[in-house]
């Protein structure tokens, strides 16, 4: 669809795709409804690609139906439901007491035929007074169900959502809120403290500090002046992942696939938390390293009255570099003020960064669960994480594609 080459390309309703464009279409057919509210804002013919595919989601829709994925073989939650209730069984005794019974282990390669769980050893039925937490019996032990290779990776994803909805079957007791003293697990909150430590490790730098300084004093930005602050973010995440265990952990061609598709991502996250922050004390204490704080307490903070720094906005530094035309300007402008609702404290703008880092890994599943937690915890509202898998994620898509398209050079030629 998108031409996307992967090492392991998988059928996936019909047609052999990525997992980004199988993600897409599942998720259009899983409420159809939702097709019929797509619309091209161009001609119907939008080109698709790795880079272009989140920008116009009716023609990428339509290039999947060209090519001959199948809205059929999309499972619906009711289908999802049903498939999982036929897997399991009830038992009861004679009184109607439900019995959790065990199917004897069978040998792979054992030519017993399949035990029914009325044949079941009386030593393997508990006893009547046991429990009935989880009341089931599995109908095929999983070395008995038949699989492929790459079945695992095929519908990893699939199967944690279709697990999920098993438990609403079983009287489970209700989690209760967490309290107000609770917080990230003290694991996370290391990992935390370590990605902060690797970030903020990049310089911005002295000459560039000097201008930001001077910018108070009226004296314009030089050309430089954006682009290197966007790189610095960049080297910044890197740095931070260099001692990431997740990040470690993948392979040398997923760690350069992960940095190509989301490293501008989390750079967008950080443009818009520079812009909500309203004085210029504040912004830069934001866009500088740690051994830069140390540098201008030194030498600068005796000569600028650093409650009245003046606040960077792209509009009023755009006047001189011309770095982004007028149409493109309003749009920024507009997702900034979108994206920087998102990230408001710091440590929101940790777990955000994480998850668009991670964006179309395995691992971000995790960092979402950490931001769940920490937003129920903080207010008990749960509207950022909502916003962050509806329209927020794709305003930080669409913002990280006007920042990744600002020359990280000189702007020489004045275009």
């Amino acid at each position: 669809v998108c031409r996307e080459t992967s090492e392991q390309p998988f059928l996936s309703y019909g047609v052999k795709v990525c997992h980004s464009c199988r993600a897409f279409f599942r998720r259009i057919f899983q409420d159809p409804s939702s097709s019929q509210k797509l619309k091209c804002k161009g001609s119907g013919q939008c080109a698709i690609s790795v880079k272009t595919r989140r920008i116009c989601q009716r023609c990428r829709l339509t290039k999947c139906l060209t090519v001959g994925m199948n809205p059929n073989l999309v499972m619906n939650v009711v289908a999802k439901k049903e498939r999982f209730r036929n897997a399991f069984q009830h038992v009861y005794d004679s009184n109607g007491v439900p019995q959790l019974v065990w199917r004897p282990r069978r040998t792979r390669g054992s030519s017993t035929g399949s035990s029914s769980p009325s044949s079941t050893s009386p030593s393997r039925v508990a006893s009547s007074d046991t429990v009935p937490m989880v009341n089931i019996v599995l109908k095929a032990w999983p070395d008995e169900i038949p699989m492929e290779d790459n079945y695992s990776n095929q519908i990893a994803s699939d199967l944690y959502s279709q697990l999920a909805d098993i438990f609403q079957y079983f009287p489970l007791p209700p989690v209760p809120p967490p309290s107000p003293s609770f917080s990230l697990e003290s694991l996370d909150q290391a990992k935390l403290s370590q990605f902060t430590e690797g970030f903020r490790e990049i310089s911005l730098g002295e000459e560039y500090i000097k201008e930001f300084l001077m910018y108070s004093l009226d004296v314009p930005l030089s050309r430089q002046f954006v682009p290197q602050t966007m790189k610095t973010f960049a080297a910044r995440y890197i740095n931070a992942l260099r001692s990431w265990d997740e990040f470690r952990l993948l392979t040398g061609q997923d760690q350069h696939d992960l940095l190509k598709r989301n490293l501008y991502k989390a750079v967008a996250l950080s443009v818009a938390k520079a812009c909500r922050i309203p004085n210029g004390e504040g912004q830069l204490m934001f866009i500088v390293g740690q051994h830069d704080q140390a540098m201008i307490q030194e030498h600068y903070w005796g000569l600028f009255d650093v409650q009245k720094l003046k606040s960077l906005r792209m509009g009023d530094i755009n006047q001189k570099t011309m770095a982004l035309s007028e149409d493109i300007l309003q749009d920024y402008n507009r997702l900034v003020d979108s994206v920087s609702n998102l990230v408001e404290d710091f440590q929101t703008f940790q777990l955000i960064s994480l998850v668009m880092l991670f964006a179309d890994f395995p691992q971000e599943a995790h960092y979402r669960a950490m931001l769940e937690t920490h937003l129920r915890v903080q207010n008990g509202d749960l509207m950022v994480a909502h916003a962050l898998n509806c329209s927020g994620r794709h305003q930080i898509e669409a913002l990280s594609q006007i920042i990744e398209n600002i020359p990280l050079t000189d702007y020489s030629s004045g275009k």
